[in-house]
């Protein structure tokens, strides 16, 4: 697999020693065995790397490192994983009740009663431009089209368009104390209009795209601006976008023949081509029970295989064959079960007479070879 760029090596740093300053007092704490008070003073990564990371901690005049060597190497792509797993591990048995979610790690309640709630780590991805899908590009444009006219359309208009809120925003002025002229009724239609919807797009744009511009490593200043006012105007198919954009990306870093994504349907197609050497085999020396285990564990395999991160598809691929074969080898064994006494003594004599005659075929052959030699 591939080691720790430079590059993925800067990036951790700058983001844990910029985020998670309590993260590494907690590793300090627990792995190092600092004393808590020491662990918390200005502790920073200053080195990372596949194989081991160093951290620098304690009061200014007497700064203290200490270097963590990860067993196994932590290789390209599974930072935020092992570094979370570490976090975790120290939290518990320092004694702090965290849960850790699929990209925040939430705690509960420190000792001293005192709520806390740290983001967990960023994604091993970096998207720096924006890129969405066509369909997304116009949705967009579409509702920016319909948001513009509702602005600038005429008063007349508006209120002819929409007739059945006119009544409503009549009431809600005369509440106000406002005389409902054409113009504060035209406003007031549009700000019930688009009001709603800006609101929805704004709260989406702090709750929803920010987190993945943090976890995606959005750090270029115009795809967030771009990102931002896409947002703003189209809501949440930007931001789905984005959110699928990484995850594809993420699932990236697990394929290829470098992991085990890639050898584990390899090696099990043996499992396939024992199975379909069986369909030759006699069915009364078939296995009910070994073939029973393999169809059910193909069958099972192909649904894991659709829940696993990424989508393992060659591994779903390889199982619906071990179940196939499983399912095919099972019917000739519960057919020869079911058969009859006398059936079976059919089956047998068939087989016999043609496995002997198999067996004068290739004594002839061998005495023809001989002849000729």
């Amino acid at each position: 697999m591939a080691h720790v760029t430079a590059q993925e090596a800067s990036r951790i740093i700058s983001h844990m020693n910029a985020d998670h300053a309590p993260s590494l007092s907690h590793y300090l704490e627990h792995f190092a065995h600092a004393p808590a008070r020491v662990a918390a003073l200005a502790p920073r990564i200053i080195e990372f790397s596949t194989d081991e990371m160093a951290i620098e901690y304690g009061p200014q005049v007497q700064r203290r490192t200490w270097h963590y060597t990860f067993d196994p190497p932590m290789y390209a792509g599974q930072a935020r994983k092992r570094l979370e797993a570490m976090h975790s591990e120290a939290r518990k048995q320092l004694g702090l009740v965290s849960v850790a979610l699929s990209d925040k790690v939430a705690e509960l309640e420190s000792p001293n009663g005192q709520a806390e709630v740290e983001i967990g780590l960023e994604s091993d991805v970096t998207i720096d431009d924006v890129r969405l899908p066509t369909l997304t590009l116009v949705i967009t444009l579409v509702l920016t089209l319909m948001q513009i006219f509702v602005l600038l359309a005429p008063n007349t208009t508006v209120i002819n368009f929409l007739p059945w809120l006119k009544p409503l925003v009549v009431r809600g002025l005369n509440a106000l104390g406002y005389v409902p002229t054409a113009d504060r009724v035209a406003l007031g239609i549009k700000l019930a209009l688009l009001g709603p919807l800006f609101g929805a797009h704004t709260l989406e744009i702090f709750f929803s795209l920010n987190p993945l511009l943090k976890r995606y490593n959005v750090q270029n200043p115009t795809a967030r601006a771009l990102y931002t006012v896409l947002t703003f105007f189209g809501g949440f198919p930007i931001w789905t976008a984005l959110k699928a954009r990484g995850e594809k990306l993420e699932h990236k870093l697990n394929e290829g023949p470098k992991t085990v994504f890639f050898w584990a349907p390899v090696f099990k197609w043996g499992l396939v081509v024992a199975g379909l050497k069986d369909l030759s085999r006699p069915a009364d020396k078939i296995s009910i029970p070994q073939n029973l285990a393999l169809t059910a564990t193909g069958l099972i395999w192909v649904r894991y295989s659709f829940v696993i991160t990424p989508v393992n598809y060659s591994l779903a691929a390889v199982n619906a064959f071990v179940g196939a074969t499983g399912i095919a080898s099972l019917s000739r064994a519960f057919a020869w079960k079911y058969m009859t006494p006398e059936e079976q003594m059919k089956v047998r004599a068939e087989r016999a007479a043609q496995e002997a005659k198999n067996a004068a075929l290739k004594l002839k052959d061998q005495a023809v070879d001989k002849i000729k030699a």
